[in-house]
């Protein structure tokens, strides 16, 4: 049975009225990533969870899902399949509307009209309101940041799915006691893929900044209005001719950074 919120509701209703008469001109998996080009030349990715053996089943549902309305792909949205879910995640960022970003510089918390709907460029580190008695709860692999983030405040909690602490990673398991104590927090929007991130936002319901980030995010900021979402930090690809080899290739986002926008949205609430 695949998985239905609020938010999944909100997000595929959005993306089913961007989708129109597109199409999903080709898919491709890598191990951990999908990439979807749509008949207009744009490109969206998102992580997927497919764990079979030499991933078995991915050049036969790339040959499935190539050529089909865009808006078949957007239905697969919560799909118990993995590489379905994957696939409708990665289709939605492509048919995000993007446009024009602005520059970079200050903004408050709520940001403006015209940020919420375009964006702007920038990484969530510059925008965070993080204070020194901050308890920041990080759900993700976002390892390489923590020690950027580590001196601006007072405790930093990272969760991963492990079964027991390693080197002051946390297990999973212990968010239902840990995330309700944070007051800043940031998710990766993997958790759209995997059906996680409306659980972990109702843990989340005391914090006073939650980012939603990482190329799998979801660029729609109206549908999260309403959540204990903040922020949108993801990213648009600038450069498709060069990712999709890629991602065939086996590459991962890290690798793809040079052909990428990362791109904030305020979220109202």
């Amino acid at each position: 049975m695949s998985y239905s919120s609020p938010l999944f509701s909100r997000l595929m209703k959005l993306a089913l009225a961007a989708a129109a008469e597109v199409r999903v001109e080709r898919v491709r998996f890598g191990s951990h990533t999908t990439a979807v080009v749509l008949s207009d030349g744009r490109l969206g990715l998102a992580m997927h969870f497919d764990r079979s053996p030499s991933g078995e089943g991915r050049d036969h549902a790339e040959a499935l899902m190539a050529g089909r309305p865009a808006r078949d792909i957007v239905s697969m949205l919560g799909s118990p399949v993995a590489l379905e879910s994957s696939v409708a995640v990665a289709c939605i960022n492509a048919l995000e509307p993007g446009g024009p970003v602005r520059s970079a510089g200050p903004v408050q918390s709520g940001g403006s009209v015209r940020d919420s709907q375009s964006g702007r460029p920038g990484h969530f580190l510059d925008v965070m309101d993080l204070r020194p008695d901050d308890t920041l709860g990080m759900i993700g692999n976002f390892i390489p940041l923590l020690e950027r983030l580590r001196p601006r405040v007072r405790h930093l909690l990272v969760f991963e799915q492990i079964e027991e602490e390693v080197d002051g990673i946390l297990p999973a398991s212990l968010e239902p006691d840990l995330l309700p104590t944070c007051s800043v927090v940031v998710i990766s929007g993997t958790t759209l893929v995997n059906h996680t991130l409306d659980g972990l936002l109702d843990l989340c319901s005391g914090a006073r900044e939650v980012v939603l980030a990482g190329p799998s995010t979801i660029l729609f900021a109206e549908a999260y209005r309403g959540t204990p979402v903040t922020w949108l930090a993801g990213s648009r690809v600038h450069s498709p001719e060069e990712v999709l080899p890629r991602i065939a290739a086996d590459f991962s986002f890290h690798d793809l950074r040079p052909f990428l926008h990362k791109i904030l949205m305020p979220v109202g609430r």
